[in-house]
């Protein structure tokens, strides 16, 4: 996990306050967008090794993010988060080349459990 840049997409400020919390303590180079609109530059910019983002978002939604992210590179994991937990969802999710599934409000050791399924 050292040294990797981490995209963390999420119209919640709070939920970019926390999440930024949780990797305080790790040595990685964090990104935080609030929309999609808002990431779009920074995954353009910058060389990202893990996206973390929100499922319902106001303008570019999380699935839209995840097609995003796969056309620039698709062996960018990507770890979709929501508070609506639907097995509709989580498959579509899947089905799209999501890495992992987290439902919020999420904690530190959920965070990590996804985290290390990608190593």
């Amino acid at each position: 996990m050292e040294n990797r840049n981490i995209l963390i997409v999420d119209d919640e400020e709070s939920n970019l306050v926390a999440l930024g919390f949780i990797f305080k303590k790790q040595k990685v180079n964090l990104f935080m967008a609030q929309s999609g609109n808002d990431a779009l530059p920074i995954l353009k910019d910058n060389k990202i090794d893990l996206v973390l983002t929100d499922f319902m978002m106001p303008d570019i939604d999380g699935f839209e993010l995840l097609k995003i992210v796969k056309s620039i590179d698709e062996t960018i994991p990507v770890i979709m988060m929501t508070a609506y937990d639907s097995t509709e969802k989580v498959i579509k999710a899947f089905k799209e080349g999501v890495s992992d599934f987290i439902v919020k409000p999420f904690d530190e050791t959920r965070v990590f459990e996804a985290l290390n399924k990608l190593k």
